[in-house]
This record gives structure tokens, C-alpha cells and sequence, in this order.
């Protein structure tokens, strides 16, 4: 596959996640859901939009596996600390305070968050991760590429808001929330820890009380801390690239 085609399906499997939460969101407008409702139904179309890409897995009679749909080996957890840095990314937004308001909020938003972050994955470290993998021979390319196409589909989520600043930390956020996803899928070969890291750091982000010049200050710190890891994972990956053919010349 030429790395234009790959670069355009990316877009259009782009394109299709963003269809269902637009569509959601227009059902809540109309009908003005309260948030638990609207929670419940977001979560209920991202489910949805998984169903997606997992039909064309079948259809094209490929393996889940080649996916990332794996366990991690205690070895390749290693070589991430043990998610140690990706938790460490989530705290800024926990330690000025949590609000968790009710029973049912929280219910519905951890049916939301959860939906969110098993769907995204599928669709950005496993569909379009696997497009551009096959297309593209630089690791550095594959992990900006990647990246970007997840900033650039998270953009209209976060414009307009809150903050100017805070939106543009946001936006300069996912994508280096998106280098780091990805550098976690080629360290360890599994999206089931990414599952659990979207869904998790999509929480902290809901349940937090940062607000005004907190806010900005907590994504600020978000930012630094995941661009540290970001440096720490990819040095990660280049020494096992070196290991590899440390190993093929041997």
C-alpha cells in the first residue's frame, strides 16, 4: 500500500469515529439530555463504533493478534516501567481535588470513559496504527504520524471549550498523549493496557474540579510530564531496535 493511501484510509477511519460522537452529541442538543443521559448515550454510540472496525477485521479475515489484541509479556512491561510514567501523567488533574457528584453521574461517565477509550484504541493504535505501519519504514514517521492524525481528530472536541491557552494545551496534549500510545503499542505489542490508560486518564479528567488558571496549570504539568515520557519510551524503542539487529548480525 502506497504511503498516500495509507495516509488517506487513516483519515477516513478518522472520519468514522468522529461520526458517532458528532451524532450523539447533535441527539443530546436536540432532545436536551441531562449529563448522565448524555454519558449514556455517547458511550451506548462509541460501542457502536466499535463494532466497526472489528467487522472489517473479519472481513479482511485478518488476526486480531497483529492488532494488538494481545496480553503484555512481563518483559515488555519492563521496558515501560510498568505503566509507572503513564500514571504518573493522570495525577496533576486528581491532586486539586475530585468532584464525583452523584451515584449515578459517576456510573454513567465510567460507562462513557470506558466505551471511549476500548473504541479509540481500536480505531487509532489498532486500524490506523496498522495502516501506517504497513506503509511507512521510520519509526519516528510512524509514531508522528500516528500521533497527529489522534491530535488533529481530538481538535474539534476541544475547541471552543474553555480557555483559550487551556485549548491549546489540550490540542498540543493529545498529540503528545498520541506519541506516547503509540510508543507504549510498539514497546509492548498489546492495546489492552492502552484501554485501561485512556479510560482511566479520560476519568481523572472528568472527575477533577481544575478549573480557570488550575486548569491551565494542570494540563501544563500534563504536557511536561507526558513529553518526559514520551522521550523515555521512545529512547526505550531505539534500543531495542539496535538490540534486534545487535542480534540479526550476531
Amino acid at each position: 500500500m502506497s504511503k498516500t493511501k495509507s495516509i488517506l484510509l487513516s483519515a477516513l477511519w478518522t472520519v468514522i469515529i468522529l461520526a458517532f460522537p458528532i451524532s450523539s452529541g447533535i441527539i443530546a442538543t436536540v432532545f436536551k439530555l441531562e449529563q448522565t443521559s448524555i454519558f449514556l448515550a455517547q458511550g451506548t454510540f462509541m460501542i457502536v463504533a466499535a463494532i466497526v472496525p472489528i467487522a472489517y477485521i473479519k472481513i479482511k479475515k485478518q488476526q486480531f493478534y497483529d492488532y494488538g489484541f494481545r496480553f503484555t509479556e512481563k518483559a515488555s512491561a519492563k521496558k515501560v516501567w510498568f505503566y509507572i510514567p503513564l500514571a504518573l501523567i493522570i495525577i496533576p488533574r486528581l491532586v486539586v481535588g475530585i468532584d464525583f457528584k452523584s451515584v449515578t453521574y459517576c456510573l454513567s461517565l465510567l460507562f462513557f470513559t470506558l466505551c471511549v477509550g476500548i473504541t479509540e484504541e481500536i480505531y487509532f493504535r489498532g486500524i490506523i496504527l496498522n495502516l501506517i505501519k504497513n506503509s511507512f519504514t521510520s519509526i519516528t514517521a510512524i509514531i508522528n504520524l500516528s500521533a497527529l492524525i489522534f491530535g488533529l481528530g481530538h481538535i474539534a472536541s476541544v475547541i471552543g471549550t474553555g480557555d483559550i491557552i487551556a485549548t491549546i494545551l489540550q490540542i498540543i496534549n493529545a498529540y503528545f498523549f498520541g506519541i506516547v500510545s503509540t510508543e507504549t503499542l510498539l514497546l509492548t505489542k498489546s492495546i489492552y493496557p492502552l484501554m485501561a490508560f485512556h479510560f482511566i486518564y479520560n476519568t481523572a479528567n472528568y472527575i477533577s474540579t481544575a478549573n480557570g488558571t488550575t486548569e491551565i496549570i494542570c494540563i501544563g504539568v500534563q504536557v511536561a510530564l507526558t513529553v518526559i515520557t514520551a522521550v523515555i519510551f521512545g529512547i526505550n524503542i531505539k534500543n531495542s531496535l539496535k538490540n534486534e539487529v545487535d542480534l540479526s548480525d550476531g
